[in-house]
């Protein structure tokens, strides 16, 4: 079972680098295993906030540089075999949704009353 901020971080994690490799794009320079590790690690609320941002804006400014070409060749090799962009946008789209309903089980166990709840 993750905390509230290591599912938050591990979100950020797939917008920064599987969000944008499912659709062609490339995860930022200077990617690398030691800054996942990293970034896991991150529990403050402000920090995360702020790492959770910059993940958005990564992975949008990738979704939004795809081109047919691009979205053609994706071979999203986290699986096996690789995925075309089709399957491999709906596994994430899944994936993300996972998170989401773990994140509001979370937030009802803390107390917290979703806005669309009230």
């Amino acid at each position: 079972m993750r905390t509230v901020s290591n599912a938050f971080m591990h979100v950020a994690v797939e917008w920064t680098v599987w969000v944008p490799v499912s659709a062609g794009g490339e995860p930022p320079a200077g990617w690398s295993p030691e800054r996942r590790t990293k970034l896991m690690a991150v529990t403050g609320k402000k920090q995360v906030i702020e790492e959770l941002d910059k993940a958005w804006q990564h992975g949008r400014q990738q979704l939004a540089s795809a081109t047919e070409a691009k979205l053609a060749n994706v071979r999203f090799v986290v699986y096996d075999p690789p995925l075309a962009f089709d399957k491999a946008s709906f596994k994430m789209a899944g994936d993300l949704h996972e998170h989401l309903g773990q994140l509001i089980t979370y937030t009802r166990l803390l107390g917290v009353v979703p806005p669309w709840s009230k």
